[in-house]
């Protein structure tokens, strides 16, 4: 591991508890909860059983802390408050785009076969039922040709749709340079950002993307159900409301006619599991202010380099993806069923994802791993060399 501040490191100990007994390999599906997550959301609970939910001024302080939220979040990314919208995931941000797009049939989008299911649901939604035409690229030997994924450009493309970092191999992708060839040729670029934000830094300013989706509860360390849209204030009116609320407007007249909320909040709906805001500023004043941002980023990158080189030089198994952030994964044998290693991983307290379409496991690497969770997951993929051998 990297050296880091003892004080640090004791934070990281004390406030997640989940690490102490497990090697846990899989914040790309889901962190462990670090405790001021929970401590947030049960002091929030608590509130409200003691005062009640829609009391005299409620409301204000719901909205309060949604502006609390979003400024947070918008230091961390690096983009204006009012562009960001609170959603319930990645999936639901993606959604809000695909569908508020004025895309016509015939218009077609393009992306890769190495979206999550999430991007890939709506595409085949969208592509049924509005007539949108959908193109996949696919990477050759797990490399991103940038070249050759600009090439399947056509006269009617009108978006592209791609992950930041790809979630079964970790591949890194260059949103920037997609961005700037994309806006020379009038395409929008809506990103999949679920495995970048909190994993790598992430300036959406310099990015100069359009459209970001990210959750909480994967590499934030926040609760489930709550997510985050960045919509480029400049692209704010050509983006339809298909879903409204009590949140998407500031005025209304009684009938048919509103006036929408300022920025990217349009997007918002109204009701929301209100203790969940409180668990997710929690979680992110843990990792910036407690660990801080920059620590974190050392830490992963630094720990993801030394298990995959160990993984190279110990095991027989080699990673499909040498430059990446947070995610190795490997590739198994034909005797070995990915999702029967992930069982058996489990029962040594060892938590990994399997890829079932690659027949791999995916490894997630955090700031939290000591040397104790790295040791205990390369013995375990030893002792599958040794039972190959035997076979």
């Amino acid at each position: 591991m990297i050296q880091m501040e003892v004080s640090i490191i004791d934070t990281i100990l004390k406030d997640l508890p989940t690490i102490a007994t497990q090697s846990y390999f899989n914040t790309g599906g889901a962190s462990p909860i670090p405790v001021c997550v929970r401590d947030a959301i049960v002091k929030e609970l608590q509130y409200e059983v003691e005062t009640g939910r829609v009391n005299q001024g409620q409301r204000k302080r719901f909205q309060l802390y949604l502006n609390m939220l979003r400024n947070r979040l918008s230091s961390i990314i690096h983009a204006k408050p009012s562009e960001l919208a609170i959603t319930n995931n990645t999936t639901d941000g993606i959604n809000i785009i695909l569908w508020g797009l004025h895309l016509n049939p015939g218009d077609e989008i393009l992306t890769t076969t190495s979206e999550h299911l999430g991007s890939l649901a709506g595409l085949s939604t969208l592509s049924r039922q509005k007539g949108v035409s959908v193109r996949f690229y696919k990477m050759k030997n797990y490399v991103f040709d940038i070249d050759a994924f600009f090439s399947l450009v056509a006269h009617r493309t009108r978006v592209i749709v791609i992950s930041h970092v790809f979630w079964a191999t970790g591949n890194i992708i260059p949103i920037e340079i997609i961005c700037k060839r994309a806006h020379e040729q009038g395409i929008f670029v809506l990103v999949d950002g679920a495995q970048a934000v909190g994993s790598i830094p992430v300036n959406i300013k310099d990015l100069d993307v359009d459209f970001y989706s990210f959750p909480a509860h994967k590499w934030l360390y926040g609760p489930e159900g709550i997510g985050v849209l960045y919509i480029k204030e400049s692209l704010l009116d050509i983006v339809n409301q298909t879903f409204a609320g009590n949140a998407s407007f500031n005025k209304h007249d009684g009938t048919i006619y509103y006036f929408p909320s300022e920025g990217s909040k349009r997007f918002e709906i109204g009701t929301r599991f209100r203790p969940s805001i409180h668990g997710f500023i929690a979680g992110l004043t843990w990792i910036c202010e407690e660990i801080g941002l920059d620590n974190i980023f050392l830490m992963i990158q630094e720990n993801t380099r030394i298990l995959r080189d160990r993984i190279i030089k110990e095991t027989a198994f080699q990673p499909v993806v040498m430059d990446n952030s947070s995610i190795i994964t490997i590739l198994l044998p034909e005797s070995i069923n990915c999702k029967n290693l992930t069982k058996d991983l489990e029962v040594h307290n060892i938590f990994v994802r399997e890829i079932k379409e690659l027949n791999a496991i995916r490894i997630s690497v955090s700031f939290f791993h000591t040397t104790d969770h790295i040791e205990a997951l390369l013995h375990q993929l030893k002792q599958l060399n040794l039972k190959e051998r035997v076979q």
